[in-house]
């Protein structure tokens, strides 16, 4: 394979992975209860510099549809806490992607499930040279077709970047790696089994009760279809679906619409 033919599959394929994330940010109004304000405190106040957060948010599916079935993981986002409220992270905002700065407040609203995990870093500068590793990779691009094997260190997602900032200790961290699609897969379940990992705090749930909380967004667009149907035969699906989900967004984030942006 010519370098030039490798180029344009790789511009393909990331062009497909950067429409496909953004297509995983459909966000689904859920039923299930928003995480606490004692829960919240709770993290905020145990939280240290260092500590690996992991995250699901059952209003997002997709997301966790596609990580249980492609990777076996119940969470589908992670970061490292910076200190002073702030995390980085390799995430997408309706803005902006790749490696950033974030408060870590800000992700412990809504239906979102939490766990904190808290690494067996050997010495005190452990914590110093991940958080410098992880600074110095603030701007890069969104790693959009999950290849961290073949980035080069030019791009991220949420996991790679924390395993790699894990793999410039001595020695390194050995965090249990996937085979899937035809690549290697680092998941944020993943760093639960890193050997010798404190678990700090973490919810309980799974991917079927966030099934169970779309139940009500999905009797609405049933029976919006039905009504749609008489006026608009073949459009009533599309329609039902969008107006159900936008309508059930504005009411639980005050924008309508099919994304939280």
């Amino acid at each position: 394979m010519t370098d030039e033919l490798r180029k344009r599959m790789l511009c393909g394929v990331s062009y497909f992975g950067n429409a496909l994330v953004h297509l995983l940010e459909l966000r689904i109004p859920t039923a299930l209860p928003d995480m606490t304000e004692v829960n919240r405190q709770k993290i905020l106040q145990s939280v240290q510099p260092g500590d690996i957060v992991l995250t699901a948010d059952a209003a997002y599916l997709m997301w966790e549809g596609i990580e249980y079935m492609v990777a076996g993981s119940h969470f589908t986002h992670c970061m490292v806490y910076e200190g002073d409220g702030q995390v980085l992270e390799a995430t997408i905002e309706s803005n902006s992607n790749g490696v950033m700065r974030s408060p870590l407040e800000k992700s412990l609203h809504g239906s979102v499930k939490v766990a904190v995990l808290r690494p067996p870093y050997r010495h005190p500068d452990h914590v110093a040279q991940v958080l410098d590793f992880c600074r110095a990779q603030l701007g890069k691009p969104y790693d959009n077709v999950f290849d961290f094997e073949h980035s080069e260190g030019k791009a991220y997602y949420c996991s790679s970047l924390i395993y790699s900032a894990l793999q410039t200790l001595d020695p390194p961290f050995e965090v249990p790696q996937k085979r899937r699609l035809g690549r290697t897969l680092v998941v944020p379940d993943g760093f639960l089994h890193l050997e010798g990992i404190s678990v700090l705090y973490m919810d309980k749930f799974t991917v079927w009760s966030s099934l169970e909380g779309s139940l009500p967004t999905a009797v609405g667009t049933a029976a919006t279809t039905a009504a749609l149907h008489i006026f608009f035969p073949h459009l009533a699906p599309v329609a039902a679906f969008y107006l159900t989900v936008s309508a059930g967004n504005k009411l639980q984030t005050g924008k309508f619409g099919l994304t939280s942006g």
